[in-house]
């Protein structure tokens, strides 16, 4: 069985790009933390290239998916080997299957998406949470 299941944040924005047959595809390295202390007591994390394919490239990840964003990525391992200046190497992928933004977007920058409800610029503690005005008394919903 080859499943992969990852939670990490997101490296460097994605870059969307086109196979020769006009596929649509885009990756990036995420950073996760391995969940034991190493003898300095942190936590050593790895950087696992994560790539996406079709309308989940063009239409999800590459235009929504920002560094530093938090994720959760499930695929299958591939591995390739490739050779850099002589010197061959072996490269292992996460293809990824599915695909979950982990907290709300907390951005100062405009959001690229023409959707308003989509990715909203929230202001919010390290929590995650949105604080809420007082209602008087009164739902705010």
């Amino acid at each position: 069985m080859n499943v992969v299941i990852l939670s990490g944040r997101v490296v460097r924005d994605p870059e969307l790009r086109y196979t020769a047959n006009g596929v649509p595809v885009c990756s990036f390295p995420i950073a996760v933390e391995r969940s034991y202390l190493n003898a300095q007591g942190e936590r050593n994390v790895d950087y696992p290239v994560v790539v996406f394919w079709r309308g989940m490239a063009e239409k999800l990840v590459a235009p929504h998916a920002k560094k530093g964003m938090k994720v959760m990525v499930k695929g299958t391992l591939q591995t390739k080997i490739r050779e850099r200046d002589g010197i061959k190497y072996q490269e292992t992928e996460v293809h990824c299957d599915s695909f979950e933004f982990c907290e709300s977007r907390r951005y100062d920058e405009p959001s690229n998406s023409n959707q308003s409800n989509t990715y909203n610029n929230m202001d919010s503690d390290d929590s995650g949470f949105v604080p809420v005005d007082d209602f008087d008394d009164e739902l705010p919903f």
